[in-house]
């Protein structure tokens, strides 16, 4: 049986509602060509203009032979991870970030290193440590607070949907600065930070990210998973995404497999999970307690459920393979992703409620 790989429900309802930029509200990664020094040593007045400077950096490694090479295999290394389930082209942008700032894992060329020597001699040693400080670049969700020159952030707790530590002002690699976010006040940005003066409270974020409401994450939370990319560049051992096919030999397991018993010895309860109500197409975090008791032939014929902590609209319980695991780098998050990869093979249990295969309602 050979079907078209899709990428979960929720993304393929996120993906048909997002047309472009302005619904992503994504924020701009580069600057326009005219502003890049392409040539020439750079010296401390290079980093009063974070803008040119990353543009420049970002510039000069994707042109370099071992830099290009190595950014292009880890965006690839992505997209056949556990980052699969998301859009190939949010994964590529994802991935030349966290090269820019961390490198690829398990290799010893570091841009930033070769940057400096090839571009940096003009630097001063403080200028040097401070364009390092790129190396401590964070990924997590911010708050954004009063803009002027700079911009009010706190990084943000969305698990206790809480401010974490206190504000600091943030200068932004991006297209104009912080000015672009002068209309998201309020809002939240899943981006990269670091430290760029800290004596004097101000970090440096990336200039590429994700703008969300503080109710609603739309599922951006799996790519905190970047903080751990030596987990993320592992390859599946199953068949996942478009243009992928899970082998005979793990078909046939997969027939045979006692999957609530195969998934009850994997999984550590409770955890945090997304799943998409049917009725709304929303998503949302819910708390998984525990799964249901079937039998290995009863799964195969109605499929896999799991409790919740509380009723999710009028739904009380969830199917699996509408279950994603919040922590991308959970040891829950491979288990059920495998799960959806044999129904996305399978197809839906013949025998599923009425309701759907995904949420049941509650009687």
């Amino acid at each position: 049986m050979s079907k078209k790989r899709k990428h979960p429900r929720w993304l393929r309802a996120r993906r048909k509602k997002s047309t472009g930029p302005s619904q992503q509200q994504r924020v701009p990664r580069a600057l326009s060509p005219d502003l890049s020094d392409r040539a020439g040593v750079l010296d401390d007045t290079a980093l009063n203009n974070v803008e040119r400077l990353k543009f420049t950096y970002a510039m000069w490694v994707q042109s370099h032979p071992v830099g290009g090479k190595q950014m292009r295999r880890l965006e690839n290394a992505l997209k056949a991870g556990r980052l699969a389930i998301l859009p190939k082209g949010d994964v590529e942008h994802w991935g030349m970030e966290e090269y820019l700032w961390h490198g690829m894992p398990g290799h010893r060329w570091d841009p930033i290193e070769a940057f400096l020597a090839a571009r940096g001699q003009g630097f001063s040693e403080a200028g040097q440590q401070q364009f390092r400080r790129w190396r401590e670049m964070k990924i997590g969700f911010y708050e954004i607070g009063r803009i002027g020159r700079t911009a009010e952030m706190w990084a943000w707790d969305h698990l206790n949907q809480t401010r974490r530590g206190h504000s600091f002002q943030a200068v932004s690699c991006g297209m104009g600065g912080v000015n672009f976010l002068r209309k998201y006040v309020g809002q939240l940005m899943l981006t990269y930070v670091s430290p760029w003066q800290p004596d004097q409270n101000i970090y440096c974020t990336c200039g590429y990210g994700a703008l969300v409401e503080k109710d609603d994450l739309k599922g951006r939370e799996l790519l905190l998973g970047l903080s751990r990319p030596d987990i993320l560049v592992e390859p599946l051992k199953f068949g996942f995404g478009p243009g992928q096919r899970p082998t005979h030999q793990l078909r046939e397991a997969w027939k045979r497999r006692d999957w609530p018993g195969w998934l009850k010895e994997r999984l550590d309860f409770p955890f945090r999970a997304l799943v998409t109500i049917p009725t709304t197409e929303t998503l949302h975090p819910v708390q998984i307690t525990s799964i249901l008791k079937m039998t290995a032939d009863e799964s195969r014929r109605k499929g896999v459920y799991f409790n919740m902590a509380e009723k999710l609209d009028v739904f009380e319980i969830v199917g699996g393979s509408n279950i994603t695991a919040a922590d991308i780098t959970s040891s829950n998050f491979l288990p059920l992703l495998e799960y959806q990869a044999y129904r996305e093979w399978a197809g839906p249990p013949p025998e599923a409620p009425k309701s759907g295969p995904t949420l049941v309602r509650s009687p």
